[in-house]
């Protein structure tokens, strides 16, 4: 799934934006997501240019929700016709919007737009086999049940969807944080506290950052969520 402007690089006849993505992809490592590589990215790939590649906005729509500008993430995926999708291409757009519509209490249109896409999402899931996505797609799926107020079904998902692997397991640290989200949107100050301190917990554990910023980025991730963000 997108994470990383080097998962854009073309072949030999993109030397130029190859080049242009090293210097995107360095500056991600270093600084990790913000705001400012949004716009830069967006200014330099996306807006007002001809012929945009999907791949291009569906990463900047990952970027935007990463740092919870959930508006502008929407905004950008909305250029896109989803109908010329497939692939890995189409299933990280189906994640991104499912994250918006979860995330921002759109419901009635989450439901809707699973309903259209959940097939492909379970098929293309069970052809990868990847941890990665199983995660993803259940926690999206999740946050939009949470956004429809069934609290019990997005648990159901975000329990049965993967079995921790131990004190560095990444989709285990993001189920938690999930599960922090929905227990702020339930107003259960009780549960919100424990599912906080579990997911606190477990990050103070984690040693398997890949980055010097990723730390804060999931500190952070955790106290948005316990707000309801």
């Amino acid at each position: 799934m997108y994470s990383n402007p080097q998962q854009l690089k073309g072949g030999l006849m993109s030397g130029a934006r190859n080049k242009i993505l090293d210097q995107f992809s360095a500056t991600l490592n270093i600084n990790g997501y913000s705001v400012e590589f949004c716009q830069d990215f967006a200014e330099m790939f996306v807006d007002d240019k001809k012929n945009v590649k999907p791949c291009d906005i569906i990463f900047l729509a990952s970027m935007y929700n990463k740092v919870g500008d959930y508006e502008s993430a929407a905004f950008y995926l909305d250029m896109i016709d989803d109908k010329k999708l497939s692939g890995e291409e189409k299933f990280c757009y189906c994640y991104e919007k499912l994250i918006i519509y979860g995330k921002k209490g759109r419901g009635s249109e989450g439901d809707l737009f699973r309903g259209e896409h959940i097939n492909f999402m379970q098929n293309y899931v069970q052809k990868k086999n990847d941890p990665e996505y199983i995660v993803n797609m259940f926690i999206a799926l999740a946050l939009v049940d949470c956004a429809n107020k069934r609290y019990a079904e997005a648990f159901t998902l975000l329990k049965k969807c993967y079995k921790p692997t131990g004190r560095n397991d990444r989709h285990f640290l993001n189920i938690l944080i999930s599960a922090v989200f929905v227990y702020a949107k339930m107003d259960d100050m009780a549960e919100l506290e424990e599912a906080s301190n579990n997911a606190r917990k477990y990050l103070k554990t984690f040693s398997a950052f890949e980055y010097d910023w990723e730390k804060a980025y999931y500190l952070k991730r955790i106290e948005d969520a316990e707000n309801g963000k």
